[in-house]
């Protein structure tokens, strides 16, 4: 059952009635899975569409099963963690430890974009300990926040709908922002130049096609870049997103 409110993005702005909502669930995507309404009802907040998946929504995406790892602790505060106190939560954390933990005790530079309260900032300053730890927000509010509790991380504003330049070379940066395409689209095309070791976009949607995405990501990214689709998943942990994918780009 997905449940959409009036100032829900579910990927794409959604209007409020019942004409659209048909659309978007009949919504295809170079045919990797629509939706088949099988319910709607109409309440005064909310619009509830049971559906089912009849084509393989996960088509070109690599399904790994994955384990419980420290990180998955260390990160208990971030809807990365499948330990995190919240019905939303994601997979992230024990594919990150895989990634990670051989260089988790190296010199890097560790930027994350998006930080939100710094949940996830406090995590990789704790994880990766003798690291540089980089944060990005739009909203300077949030930037006010993570000082607080991580008070040597390098924060600047980042106005990420715009293409972005940095003289900083990053080990990983981690995008965890708008989830928005353009914005994930323009984020990989601007910074794979300051990109040594992994970028990765987090909280992509699955009703968006690898396709598309290989269809805006500029050829000088694929020259330099293996990449990959990625839902890790655990038996028992129940990720209740939509947007469960963790894009990742290793250099080559």
């Amino acid at each position: 059952m997905i449940k959409i409110n009036k100032k829900t993005q579910l990927g794409y702005d959604i209007p409020y009635n019942v004409e659209s909502i048909y659309e978007y669930a009949a919504y295809t995507s170079d045919g990797k899975y629509k939706y088949l309404i099988k319910e709607l009802t109409d309440s005064e907040e909310d619009i509830y569409i049971k559906v089912d998946y009849f084509c393989d929504k996960f088509k070109n995406v690599d399904k790994i099963k994955v384990e419980l790892s420290p990180l998955c602790e260390i990160m208990i505060k971030s809807d990365k963690s499948p330990l995190y106190q919240n019905e939303n939560k994601h997979c992230f954390s024990p594919m990150y430890y895989k990634l990670f933990k051989d260089i988790k005790n190296e010199h890097l530079n560790v930027l994350e974009i998006g930080t939100s309260y710094g949940h996830s900032i406090a995590g990789w300053r704790t994880f990766f300990p003798n690291s540089k730890i980089y944060g990005w927000d739009n909203n300077k509010n949030f930037l006010v926040k993570v000082h607080k509790i991580v008070p040597d991380a390098i924060l600047s504003v980042c106005d990420i709908s715009k293409p972005i330049e940095s003289n900083i070379v990053f080990d990983i940066i981690i995008d965890d922002s708008s989830h928005a395409f353009n914005d994930q689209i323009n984020i990989i095309n601007s910074l794979y130049k300051n990109t040594k070791k992994y970028l990765i976009i987090e909280d992509v949607f699955l009703h968006i096609s690898v396709a598309e995405f290989d269809k805006h990501i500029n050829q000088e990214v694929k020259d330099q870049f293996d990449y990959k689709f990625i839902y890790p998943y655990i038996d028992g942990y129940e990720d209740t997103y939509d947007n469960n994918v963790l894009l990742i780009f290793t250099k080559k």
